[in-house]
């Protein structure tokens, strides 16, 4: 079994209301099946106080699933990557052209976004580091990732889009991909047999409840918790469509029909 592991932000926020959400994604593509996983924890912080609520993190914009890790927003600059995520999921048709609106859309807020923070917010600032995009498009059988890495002085170097799928520059890569907040279970998979002999939706909950676990130990050291349940696990196969994975819905609403032109 391979295992891909990426660390992008640790915590992220949404453009409404002051909002900490660390998370962990995973996913994988086959020819014939794609997961793909989020926990749903997220920390709002209000005047000073931190409440802890349920979100679906993996969101359905038309034919496509949408999921971020990282700083995703600023409101006092009117940012909000989610909602350019969603104008290009529904944009075109093939999801290289969705993520060709996605990263000319967000190419100069996501600049602006991460000057600001650095400036001005250096809470957020010092514990994030990046934001990264994941769309999976039902329609093509494929996914998408977009990074964005943020320097000291808030530059971006914007990463090239892979897309993992068959056709045209397409990589037919089978392993799992981790995004977030991962690096205990990371270095715990490494020496579990175990954990490593399992595969498909059975390693992705066992990788995500073995996160969770060490999350909770966390509170023991008076940290908070990242990562936490309920988990989402959306399957999507070729012929058969998405669907949520039984069980593991978590905090997601049911699935939208899809119109394939």
């Amino acid at each position: 079994m391979r295992i891909s592991l990426r660390r992008c932000g640790l915590l992220g926020t949404s453009l409404l209301v002051p909002s900490l959400h660390a998370t962990l994604v995973m996913f994988q593509w086959t020819p014939t099946r794609i997961l793909f996983a989020a926990d749903s924890l997220e920390a709002k912080l209000l005047n000073g106080h931190i409440s802890f609520v349920s979100m679906c993190k993996l969101q359905q914009q038309g034919d496509a699933f949408v999921a971020f890790v990282g700083l995703t927003g600023h409101e006092a600059e009117k940012i909000d990557l989610y909602s350019i995520a969603a104008q290009a999921a529904r944009t075109g048709i093939s999801l290289e052209q969705k993520l060709d609106v996605f990263t000319r859309l967000a190419h100069e807020p996501v600049r602006k976004m991460w000057k600001t923070a650095m400036t001005s917010e250096p809470l957020i600032a010092s514990i994030t580091f990046g934001t990264t995009m994941v769309m999976v498009s039902t329609r093509d059988h494929a996914i998408a990732v977009q990074d964005y890495f943020a320097s000291a002085d808030g530059s971006i170097t914007e990463k090239p889009s892979v897309i993992r799928g068959i056709g045209q520059k397409r990589m037919q890569m089978t392993d799992y991909m981790a995004v977030g907040n991962h690096q205990e279970t990371s270095a715990f998979a490494k020496s579990n047999a175990k954990l490593m002999a399992l595969n498909g939706i059975d390693f992705i909950k066992a990788f995500m409840d073995t996160q969770i676990a060490f999350e909770q130990g966390r509170l023991k050291q008076h940290a908070l918790p990242r990562v936490g349940y309920p988990i989402s696990i959306l399957q999507i196969d070729l012929l058969g469509g998405p669907a949520w994975v039984p069980g593991y819905q978590g905090a997601c609403p049911a699935i939208q029909p899809i119109k394939l032109k």
